[in-house]
């Protein structure tokens, strides 16, 4: 019997800030919408990273996001404009 995935809700909010110690494997993001989401610290906050230009300059961004079943960041995509 097969199992069938769930499709991820998409939400969107800005970003408020980032929480965390880079030796811990996981960071938070504080979202507007009132979520902490978490985010693995490497390849997640590289891809922050890579899309912001640093985890400073995200904060205030607005992105379109989803988390998987543990509450990790699944992905996301920058947003322009207004919410």
């Amino acid at each position: 019997m097969s199992q069938v995935k769930s499709i991820p809700e998409i939400n969107c909010a800005r970003i408020l800030g980032f929480s965390g110690h880079p030796m811990s494997g996981l960071w938070q993001i504080h979202l507007s919408d009132g979520n902490i989401v978490f985010i693995e610290s490497g390849h997640g906050m590289r891809q922050i990273a890579a899309a912001f230009g640093s985890p400073k300059q995200a904060v205030g961004q607005l992105i379109e996001y989803s988390v998987d079943d543990l509450g990790v960041l699944a992905g996301f995509t920058p947003v322009e404009g207004e919410e």
